[in-house]
């Protein structure tokens, strides 16, 4: 160690920065700055203390611990606390929820109280025209399709290709699909 800091000191006497005489080095290694102190100044310290000193360390490095542990809850149940609305917030939104439970209401009201029901025998009569409508465009696309396909017995292009040139657009095409009986 002596020999380091004779190495050091030679160095700091060679580029200027000596501070005081025998006591204090400044050595500048890059952007880092050292300073080293020599031994001699400070006190001997026996065994039985540095192990008290280690206890201390210990002792301290247990409570630091312990509070950053405590710290991490605190901080959860902030998080939590942040999260939640506040009471001005909840009573503001039950408002909120209270007016449009009314206008629900009104509007059930008015349902119930309507004079245009549909009767029984007119919802029959709907379903009844759409069953037939439905028959009608099943016959109809049924019928289409095999008289493309038998054009297309003799015809050298594809179905897809021919449909184009007829200008045909089938239900495929637009994305439509026949609903269930």
């Amino acid at each position: 160690m002596i020999r380091q800091q004779g190495n050091l000191m030679k160095r700091a006497e060679r580029s200027g920065r000596r501070r005081s005489a025998g006591v204090d080095f400044v050595f500048e290694f890059g952007i880092t700055l050292f300073t080293p102190r020599p031994q001699s100044q400070f006190a001997d310290v026996s065994d039985a203390d540095l192990g008290d000193l280690d206890g201390r360390i210990a002792e301290l490095n247990s409570q630091v611990q312990t509070v950053t542990q405590s710290c991490k809850k605190l901080d959860a149940a902030l998080k939590e606390l942040q999260s939640s609305l506040t009471t001005e917030e909840m009573t503001k939104e039950v408002e909120e929820l209270k007016q449009e439970c009314c206008a629900c209401r009104e509007r059930l009201k008015g349902i119930k109280s309507a004079d245009n029901h549909v009767t029984p025998e007119e919802k029959e009569k709907v379903y009844k025209e759409r069953n037939a409508y439905l028959k009608e465009w099943k016959k109809r696309k049924r019928l289409a399709s095999d008289m493309i396909d038998s054009i297309l017995e003799g015809y050298p292009k594809s179905k897809k290709q021919f449909l184009e040139e007829v200008g045909i657009e089938t239900d495929e095409d637009c994305k439509v699909n026949m609903p269930s009986v």
